[in-house]
């Protein structure tokens, strides 16, 4: 399984192509970050607190509160990645490949002192091989995507940077795709945290699983091929010229759920054409917002109490948009979700979903009573990455991220590094890493 794309990768020099090297680097970075600046959140730091008690170790992660094993630096990190729901993805996948990928590659890759290069390479490996699975992948309905195929991801990412036997990394893909797991919506319509361990098990599983593939165990030869995956596989995971999928990978300049983003956007130019949003004047008016079916299926939270419903609530993305002009972090607080106004918006807003244009695209529409009805449509949205000046942006945000957490100092070198650093340097820079090891041996404590 995937034996065509691992052999590809491995005999060719991906790095050699600027472009590629480019998304690679940028790809590392977004998702890093991203995961870095939720580090200090005190739920997270008593994830750390706890998993350093069974899995504490050497490895300590910019940022990160404390040393652990590589697998838990891993986890940690992806569970981070899931706060703010900001880390970039791929559409055709319907979730995010460098989610289960990047944590891996970082832990691992920073635990043996592995160059950027080894680590961009890896990265890649995984990275194609999960999108690919991910683009064949049917995610029921009642289940979300994410601790499913970026099992697979983890595994090749994480034997890459083991061996570079292409039998053995497959045998990795093919055993993590023999026990992928299956994940509820319901922590996420319910507003559970537990949503935000999904990525990490996966990721924990795929590394665990990659080290039994260089012990030697084995899997199916033909997973993909069994018929308890045939409604999750309908048709064969896509082999394909590579690398490919990288290129498509998009980031988020908001927080919350892609879906979301459409919305907000549609909303942002109605703004921008009818000017800023009246509570008073627009008291009678009748909002619709028609989007594509998918969105409404994942993102149809009606009344968001905290952050997590928030970021998967159409709704919210309106009504936020509407009073603040974009979907500031702020807005997520529970105490910013039951202010009366964005209350009052988000009940009158109406969802239709409308197959017909295809693809993905939002239209909002505000009907007062015996007045046309003022719309504004958006087919595309911030985040492709389409030219330098798009990923230049999304650097310079992802470095204003890290400097509340590591300073100025250590966040703009961090992000100098993973942008254009020198590939046969270490993953993380040997000044960041030295500040976040000083203090390894320091006990710690329950309250």
């Amino acid at each position: 399984m995937f034996e065509a794309v691992i052999n590809d990768l491995l005999n060719g020099d991906a790095l050699a192509q600027p472009r590629i090297e480019r998304r690679l680097r940028l790809v590392l970075l977004d998702t890093a970050t991203v995961a870095i600046a939720a580090l200090p959140v005190p739920l997270l730091v008593e994830l750390q607190r706890q998993r350093a008690h069974l899995d504490g170790g050497s490895v300590r992660l910019p940022g990160m509160a404390c040393g652990l094993s590589t697998t838990a630096s891993a986890a940690v990190l992806t569970t981070a990645a899931c706060w703010q729901e900001r880390v970039g993805g791929d559409a055709q996948s319907h979730g995010r490949p460098a989610l289960g990928v990047v944590p891996a590659v970082l832990a691992i890759a920073h635990a043996d002192g592995r160059t950027l290069a080894t680590a961009l390479r890896a990265l890649l490996l995984g990275y194609e091989v999960a999108a690919r699975l991910g683009r064949a992948y049917q995610v029921p309905p009642g289940e979300h995507v994410d601790g499913t195929w970026q099992t697979v991801g983890a595994a090749v990412a994480a034997a890459a940077l083991m061996t570079t036997d292409p039998r053995t990394i497959a045998e990795a893909a093919a055993m993590a795709t023999c026990v992928m797991t299956r994940s509820l919506f319901d922590p996420v319509r319910e507003g559970r945290t537990g949503r935000l361990l999904y990525a990490a098990v996966a990721v924990e599983r795929g590394m665990t699983l990659a080290s039994a593939a260089c012990a030697g165990f084995r899997g199916a030869s033909q997973p993909a091929n069994a018929t308890a995956l045939q409604p999750l596989l309908p048709g064969p995971p896509m082999e394909g010229e590579t690398p490919a999928a990288i290129l498509d990978a998009y980031a988020k300049f908001d927080p919350g759920a892609r879906h979301t983003h459409y919305a907000a956007a549609a909303t942002r130019m109605w703004l921008s054409r009818y000017g800023p949003w009246r509570q008073n004047a627009e008291g009678d008016a009748t909002i619709s917002l028609r989007i594509y079916p998918e969105a409404i299926r994942y993102c149809g939270q009606r009344e968001p109490l905290n952050r997590i419903q928030a970021q998967f609530s159409l709704v919210f993305a309106v009504a936020a948009t509407l009073l603040y002009g974009s979907l500031v972090s702020e807005a997520y607080n529970e105490e910013s979700l039951v202010e009366p106004q964005l209350k009052d918006l988000m009940d009158r807003i109406q969802l239709e979903p409308d197959p017909a244009p295809g693809g993905r695209w939002a239209e909002l529409q505000v009907h007062r009573k015996g007045g046309p009805t003022r719309s504004e449509r958006v087919h595309g949205i911030d985040g492709d990455l389409r030219d330098a000046e798009e990923e230049e942006r999304l650097v310079e945000e992802r470095r204003r991220l890290l400097v509340p957490v590591l300073g100025e100092k250590d966040a703009v070198e961090l992000i100098q590094h993973w942008w254009s650093g020198p590939l046969t340097a270490p993953v993380v820079p040997p000044a960041v890493a030295t500040t976040w090891a000083e203090n390894l041996g320091s006990p710690i404590t329950r309250d």
